[in-house]
Order: structure tokens, then C-alpha cells, then sequence
């Protein structure tokens, strides 16, 4: 489904301003990290090379870093149950080859926001401050910002 969504986008016209998507294909390569076994994983890595290895990478690629503890303050807020029960070991291991995945990506603009300290819904100057930088030209590595 995602797949057939980005060779969608890829379809559309040239001079359309941007798009902003809160998935990175990227991220199914995380997930089949953490959860497949090591013969799936290394057979899903293969599939998804050959069916990603031709498709546009996007412009900039940001990830927001929170601790365990903003985070599960957030999955707490949110109230979905079946959030609820996901463990803290869990979302360490996953933030962690979130984080490695991005640092090994080669010649993409990657920006690692740290908003531990900021509540965007709370916070206009925070909110204007995020805007700001994405807005700016990016180099072609990993950063990181705290905001």
C-alpha cells in the first residue's frame, strides 16, 4: 500500500510546491529491525531494495526526539489502548535503530529535532521556531537541533 502510494507521488506534477508526509518508507526497515526474526528481516531488506531502490528519496527527512518519558506521557495523553501497553524496552530499541537508520543515510538531509524541553501546542515561539528551520536550507548530512 505505501509502495503504491509513493509511485503515486512520484507521478505528479512538476511543479507542485511540496509534500509533507509523516512516513518515511525508511521506517518499515526499522520496524522489521525490531521485529522479524533475522532470517525475515535480512529477506524483508532485500525486497525492500529492490522495490524502493529506484524511487525518489524525499528533500528532508525529520525525526523528533523525545526521551522515554515525554513519550510515554504522550502515548498516556493520547489514550489509545493499544498504546498502552507498549513497554519501554520496546520504544528504546526502536528509537535506537530509528536513530542509527538515519545516521547511516548517505547524501540526504537529515535533521534530528530535539523537543524534549518544547510543547508545541503550548508553546507559539517554540511552534514559530520549528517553522523557521524547516524552512531553511539544509545540508546534505545528519544534524541534530534542540529547540
Amino acid at each position: 500500500q505505501r509502495y503504491h502510494q509513493l509511485k503515486r507521488m512520484t507521478e505528479q506534477d512538476l511543479f507542485s510546491t511540496c509534500t509533507i508526509a509523516d512516513y518515511s518508507i525508511g521506517k518499515s526497515l526499522v520496524f522489521g529491525g525490531v521485529t522479524l526474526a533475522q532470517d525475515e528481516a535480512a529477506l524483508f531488506n532485500d525486497l525492500y531494495t529492490i522495490m524502493y531502490g529506484d524511487l525518489p528519496r524525499p528533500e528532508l527527512i525529520v525525526y523528533v526526539y523525545l526521551s522515554m518519558d515525554r513519550v510515554q506521557e504522550r502515548i498516556k495523553a493520547r489514550g489509545r489502548s493499544y498504546e498502552q501497553r507498549i513497554g519501554i524496552e520496546y520504544l528504546e530499541k526502536l528509537q535506537e535503530r530509528y536513530l542509527d537508520h538515519l545516521q547511516k543515510l548517505t547524501g540526504q538531509r537529515v535533521l534530528v529535532i530535539d523537543l524534549q524541553e518544547k510543547d508545541l501546542l503550548q508553546d507559539a515561539d517554540a511552534y514559530e521556531a520549528l517553522r523557521t528551520l524547516l524552512q531553511a536550507e539544509h545540508p546534505p548530512e545528519y544534524g541534530v537541533v534542540r529547540l
